[in-house]
């Protein structure tokens, strides 16, 4: 048992210091940033999403590698928008995340909710944001995970 609450004490710590990071650069850091347009320098400035979410992990490989069947392996079911076949199928840049209900939100969505981790993905045009989506998984524990196990 001594185990899981020292695991538990470092996870709130963690937290604790990621929210005091949080809380410096957006009352310090970004207000500088606005005030010296640092976003043309070439790096956005980021928002509460870029904080808030759960880590991104990228998957990338050649054509039927397997990357999907992977994927379905680790969410346990397939994901909306899948598509698997012989030949190449893939043509998009999926994100797969869990959400209430089970759905393909267009790239362009993604990009400008409020909060959003993508929101940096504007900067590559409309013809990236057109073979991006995301693909909203419901009951699956894995993609439900904010923190490390």
């Amino acid at each position: 048992m001594l185990g899981k609450e020292k695991k538990s004490q470092q996870l709130d710590e963690t937290g604790q210091v990621l929210k005091e990071l949080k809380d410096l650069y957006l009352k310090t850091v970004r207000p500088i940033e606005q005030i010296t347009n640092f976003e043309r320098m070439g790096h956005g400035i980021l928002n509460e999403g870029d904080f808030d979410s759960p880590p991104l992990i990228l998957l990338v490989g050649p054509y039927s590698a397997g990357k999907t069947t992977m994927l379905e392996y680790l969410i346990g079911k397939e994901f909306p928008g899948e598509r698997v076949g012989p030949e190449p199928t893939t043509d998009k840049f999926s994100a797969i995340m869990h959400g209430e209900d089970e759905r393909v939100i267009p790239g362009n969505a993604l990009t400008v909710s409020p909060g959003s981790p993508f929101s940096g993905l504007q900067n590559f045009g409309n013809d990236f944001l057109m073979r991006f989506e995301g693909a909203q998984v419901c009951d699956c524990e894995l993609l439900k995970k904010s923190d490390a196990d």
